[in-house]
């Protein structure tokens, strides 16, 4: 009895924990995105106080996608050689950095372009993180659950941060205003991902985990 016992509260503790890993994620995956709404706002801004031309003001928000699809080629392979939870944490630190370079580049075209292809190249490494984590983790009857709400992050974060920026710009504050909100909040984020443990976080290339599993076992499985 004791031992059963046991290993009930070893897959109560196991399914606490995976809950809370998906929660950061998905929490994750809403603020790492508000950037792409905020610079739809911010076209008529731009446009006023550096003189950017409509081309320019465009290819801020496409050189993104062009950092997405290069961050996507190098993705799998940096998975493959890198400990997931220190790409994880590497990915948010560095994009607050980038987001961080855009709202103090002064409007300066070329400062901007950089930081928006990189805020883009750490940006996949979530996108495509997530829904592996999800098909590793989530239970069989929550996965199509699981994946709907991390899905819907994405464009409720965008929306978010368009009526951010616009909320702001209303009160006659500072269009960087809306950047720093997104990078403090992410500091809460990274912290949370810091204190999971790393077996919460890897993925799997080779094995699907189900309900009953109480653990990570390296030995029939492959670090993705």
């Amino acid at each position: 009895m004791d031992k059963i016992a046991r290993k009930k509260r070893r897959e109560i503790e196991f399914k606490k924990k995976v809950k809370c890993a998906f929660y950061t994620i998905c929490i994750l995956n809403f603020i790492r995105i508000f950037d792409n709404g905020i610079i739809p706002a911010l076209t008529v801004t731009f446009k006023e106080e550096y003189g950017l031309t409509d081309l320019k003001v465009g290819s801020l928000g496409s050189i993104t996608y062009c950092g997405e699809i290069t961050g996507s080629l190098i993705a799998m392979t940096m998975f493959s050689k890198i400990p997931v939870k220190v790409l994880v944490i590497a990915c948010i630190l560095m994009q607050s950095v980038v987001i961080m370079g855009f709202a103090l580049s002064s409007g300066t075209y070329w400062v901007m372009c950089v930081c928006r292809f990189f805020t883009g190249t750490f940006q996949i490494f979530i996108s495509i993180y997530a829904p592996i984590w999800i098909d590793t983790y989530a239970p069989n009857d929550s996965k199509a659950k699981w994946m709907t709400l991390l899905t819907v992050a994405t464009p409720g974060g965008m929306v978010t941060g368009y009526l951010l920026t616009a909320v702001i710009l209303s009160c006659g504050a500072s269009w960087q205003i809306s950047f720093f909100i997104q990078i403090v909040a992410l500091f809460p984020i990274l912290i949370t991902i810091i204190s999971i443990d790393s077996k919460f976080l890897r993925i799997k290339s080779s094995r699907r985990m189900s309900e009953s599993d109480t653990d990570v076992n390296d030995e029939d499985s492959e670090d993705f």
